[in-house]
């Protein structure tokens, strides 16, 4: 366990003010969800201070803290400890280096006591669903005893709180990494202290930032570049990729892919793959996918589970079949007059392009009618000077698929409207602008498409059916 003399050891610690320190581990930075037992960590951002919040806290029965040393943070301790003298702040330069840290002695602790394997995941698109299909996979053979991520928590904040989560009794941490930023992944890399990992695709999401996909590559890459350091790791990454693919296999590294690799897949049918699974072969099967990029990242999952204990192959297929996709990521919703697709949680031009054309084939397989189908899509963020072109470019990919009907929702219309030349189309600003046009034209339509960035919150247009 954690104490607070080493707490006293981190780098970023100054001083301890008020009472003794206790539940340190019991970790809040939700001043809207702090109980008795949590210890708050008053974190800053651009638009908010949790400093803001520490006498409503207090209020709530909050005993601890950890603050930074503001004049003005150390006024409202004051006035605290006037009134409750056993309440007890830990002061240090920042309070998220110090998230960081406690994150990253916690791991290590658990990894003395126990045989806990770390498991990281990224990539352009399909992390989430890939870690959710590895922590699904890894738990059809070892009920119980797997951590993973919530949602996307993937982040400098979002890793440690997943961390600090974790139970002596768990075997697994699959974790999701992420980055906006050049340098993120490996931060990131010291704070969870991975043996294995995964990355999908290397895409155009977040270029705003980054600039090319070259250095996309360079920095998902990272992951590959900490796990490789240990002395027995696994690592899978999508052989198909124009980057990835040019890896180097070993026993360590396997590249999985439907056209290059150690491991290929192909489709059967829209439900089935067929493995080619190093000297073996088998069909999987799962009703609950669309699309072949689905398939492939369980495909990858699957590959990475079998590296970390070959002895669960039949659980982890058992688990294939059984996975199904949530959180607003390639779901299916069928009601008593629709089929709906939603993947609504995020947006890049390659996860696009995926999804319209998956989605398409799909109801042709269906028996469905392209003339049938409403497909609802909104703003990509984080593009930077590719924003023009790539929603152009998908305005004209419409005008192949040609839908029965096209809304799109958000602020790059104009952008999307200079490549799509079907008549078809109508413009929102916002998904509670459309919800009523929406509403009306589901009875039209048996087939629905929805997916754009997060901020377009296209799945409150799903959620208002129910």
């Amino acid at each position: 366990m954690i104490t607070i003399n080493e707490i006293k050891k981190f780098s970023c610690f100054k001083d301890i003010l008020g009472g003794e320190v206790k539940n340190i581990l019991s970790v809040s930075t939700d001043s809207r969800k702090i109980t008795k037992d949590n210890i708050f960590v008053a974190l800053r951002g651009e638009k908010f201070d949790g400093h803001d919040y520490l006498l409503d806290c207090h209020y709530l029965g909050c005993k601890y803290f950890v603050i930074e040393g503001k004049k003005n943070y150390l006024e409202k301790v004051s006035k605290i400890l006037e009134n409750d003298p056993r309440a007890g702040f830990i002061v240090a330069t920042n309070t998220e280096e110090y998230l960081a840290e406690l994150a990253k002695n916690y791991i290590k602790y658990l990894k003395e006591k126990s045989d806990l394997k770390v498991i990281c995941i990224t990539g352009s698109n399909g992390k989430t669903t890939t870690k959710d299909m590895v922590a699904h996979l890894l738990n059809s053979a070892f009920p119980g005893l797997v951590h993973k991520t919530a949602g996307n928590f993937n982040n400098q904040i979002g890793l440690p709180l997943t961390i600090l989560n974790l139970k002596p009794e768990h075997k697994f941490a699959v974790l999701e990494i992420g980055m906006n930023h050049p340098g993120e992944i490996n931060r990131l890399c010291e704070i969870a202290q991975p043996e294995a990992g995964i990355i999908t695709m290397i895409g155009d999401a977040h270029i705003e930032f980054m600039g090319t996909r070259e250095n996309i590559f360079k920095e998902k890459k990272s992951l590959f570049d900490y796990v490789s350091k240990g002395k027995k790791y696994s690592f899978v990454v999508n052989g198909d990729d124009f980057y990835l693919g040019e890896m180097t296999s070993s026993n360590s590294l396997i590249r999985v892919g439907n056209s290059k690799g150690e491991i290929l897949f192909k489709e059967v049918n829209h439900e089935t793959i067929e493995i080619d699974f190093l000297k073996s072969k088998f069909k999987i099967t799962n009703s609950h996918l669309i699309g072949l990029h689905n398939f492939h990242d369980l495909t990858m999952a699957l590959t990475l589970c079998w590296m970390i204990d070959p002895n669960k192959l039949e659980e982890y297929k058992s688990g294939c079949e059984s996975f199904k996709p949530g959180s607003n990521r390639s779901e299916i919703k069928i009601t008593k007059d629709n089929w709906i697709f939603l993947d609504a949680y995020n947006a890049n031009p390659s996860s696009m392009e995926s999804s319209l054309s998956s989605f398409f084939k799909h109801i042709e397989k269906m028996k469905g009618q392209r003339q049938n189908c409403l497909v609802v899509i909104g703003d990509m963020n984080e593009l930077g000077e590719s924003t023009r072109d790539s929603h152009k470019k998908i305005g004209a990919m419409l005008n192949d698929l040609r839908p029965g009907l096209v809304i799109f929702v958000g602020r790059f219309y104009e952008y999307f409207k200079e490549g799509c030349s079907i008549s078809n189309v109508v413009h929102y600003n916002n998904a509670s602008d459309a919800e009523q046009f929406f509403l009306k034209k589901m009875t039209d339509y048996r087939f629905v498409f929805l997916k754009a960035s997060r901020s377009v919150k296209l799945e409150t247009l799903v959620k208002s059916l129910n």
